[in-house]
C-alpha cells in the first residue's frame, strides 16, 4: 500500500485493497483478463500501489470485477457509491493542491542565465562565473539552470556577498 496522508485518497486506497481481498486477491494479470475495459496490468498495479489517483473509470471497473459482475447487487452498489464519493473528494483535493502550487510558482519568477545577464547588464559568462562562485543562487530544472529573479541585482545594485 502506498504511503498516503490521511484523507479521501488514503481511504479510497484502503477501500480498493479491501475489495481486492474480498474478491479473492487476484493478481493484476487475472484482473486484467477479467476487465473488458482495456486497462493494462501496470495501470491496475498503479491503482493499488502508487500515490497517483487512479481514473474513475478504472476504480469503477475494479469494483465491478472484484465485487461481482452481473446485475448490480446491493453490496456492489454500496462499494461503488463509497468509492465514487471518496474518488470525487480526492480529485477535488488534488485540484486544490495543484492550484495552490501554481499560485506559489506564479509568485516565484525564475530567470535563465541569459535573462539574468540582461537584467544585471553583464555578459552570460559573468553570470556563470557568479554561479560557480556561489554568489548567485540557482537550481536545475531538467538540464537548464534557473535563477530566482529576486536574487538578481539590477546594474545599479552591488552584489551581496
Amino acid at each position: 500500500m502506498p504511503d498516503l496522508p490521511d484523507g479521501p485518497h488514503h481511504d479510497l486506497n484502503r477501500l480498493l485493497h479491501e475489495i481486492h481481498l474480498r474478491g479473492g486477491a487476484p493478481t493484476c494479470r487475472e484482473i486484467e483478463r477479467r476487465l473488458d475495459h482495456g486497462f493494462s496490468r501496470s495501470t491496475i498495479w498503479d491503482a493499488f500501489s502508487t500515490s497517483r489517483l487512479p481514473s474513475w473509470d478504472l476504480v469503477e471497473a475494479l469494483v465491478e470485477v472484484l465485487v461481482g459482475k452481473g446485475p448490480k447487487t446491493d453490496r456492489q452498489e454500496e462499494f461503488r457509491r463509497s468509492a465514487q464519493e471518496l474518488w470525487f473528494e480526492a480529485a477535488a483535493r488534488e485540484r486544490e493542491v495543484v492550484q495552490e502550487m501554481v499560485a506559489v510558482l506564479d509568485e516565484v519568477a525564475l530567470l535563465t542565465p541569459a535573462e539574468a545577464a540582461v537584467r544585471m547588464g553583464v555578459s552570460k559568462a559573468t553570470v556563470y562565473r557568479l554561479l560557480r562562485q556561489g554568489e548567485l543562487p540557482a537550481f536545475r530544472i531538467g538540464s537548464g539552470l534557473r535563477i530566482p529573479a529576486q536574487a538578481v541585482p539590477s546594474p545599479e545594485e552591488p552584489m551581496a556577498s
